[in-house]
């Protein structure tokens, strides 16, 4: 385990695959210190980084500490498989996360990261080939940066989505979001402050009420949202009392209406 002081933010996601197994602080042979990612978390010191090797991980909870965990080998190589939910928590904690491919497997429930009064920075990773009825992440106050992470090729069964929000601060941008299948409703960005900027959202298909719940203080903007089918009534944005969708292209979507919802928002 590394100290890594205050040089940790912006390196993390280029670095992620040139390091080596010699590198890492959690590989599956026995050439690191440890073989789980619970134990490395549980042996840290705040500030410390946890670099793990390629492999299947089982996830991780974690409380007020500071980490920073990067997958040396990138998302193609370094999998955390969320068999129960969540796969990661945090209370009261800062955590980077970076360099993993996340698949929940959970058939009840897709809920891979809960955040509960914590930092959560997630960027450079990639969320796939999950089946499941909840949410991706679930942030519970607090704060969150998701940058660079692609979501794809998840099964929400109708239901569930990628992302809920229910206050703090959430920045979601230069995201990905394609293929996904039976959306229940993707982003629930219930209360708090929220940018949603810059994603491409394609050819996902949503079978429940709407693609994204906006309430006030949600600003969503120069995003492309293209080739997507809604079914029956289902809706791109339903408005939650508020929020700003502006400057972004919306084009080639089965779509019968764009938006529903109460008074107070802004469309243009």
């Amino acid at each position: 385990l590394g100290d890594t002081g205050g040089d940790t933010g912006g390196d993390t996601g280029g670095d992620t695959g040139g390091d080596t197994a010699a590198d890492c602080d959690v590989a599956d042979d026995g050439s690191a210190p440890f073989s789980t990612l619970q134990d490395a978390v549980d042996a840290s010191a705040k500030g410390d980084t946890i670099r793990v090797c390629a492999g299947t991980w089982e996830g991780f909870d974690m409380g007020d500490g500071k980490l920073t965990i990067v997958g040396v080998e990138g998302p193609a190589a370094t999998l955390i498989v969320s068999r129960s939910a969540p796969a990661v928590a945090i209370d009261g904690g800062e955590l980077e996360l970076s360099g993993f491919r996340i698949v929940p497997l959970n058939p009840s429930e897709i809920y891979a990261i809960h955040s509960v009064d914590s930092n959560l920075d997630l960027h450079d990773a990639e969320v796939g080939d999950g089946a499941g009825s909840g949410v991706v992440v679930y942030v519970d106050h607090g704060g969150a940066t998701i940058e660079n992470v692609r979501f794809e090729g998840n099964d929400f069964s109708g239901t569930g989505g990628i992302l809920g929000v229910s206050g703090g601060t959430l920045i979601f941008r230069h995201n990905i979001v394609e293929g996904n299948v039976n959306f229940g409703a993707g982003l629930n960005l219930f209360a708090g402050t929220m940018e949603v900027s810059n994603n491409l959202f394609v050819r996902n298909t949503v079978t429940g009420s709407r693609l994204l719940t906006m309430a006030s203080g949600v600003d969503v903007y120069n995003n492309v949202f293209y080739g997507n089918t809604f079914v029956d009534a289902a809706v791109l944005v339903s408005f939650n009392g508020g929020g700003d969708l502006h400057n972004n292209v919306i084009q080639g979507n089965d779509l019968k209406e764009l938006y529903n919802g109460t008074s107070g928002y802004s469309i243009d």
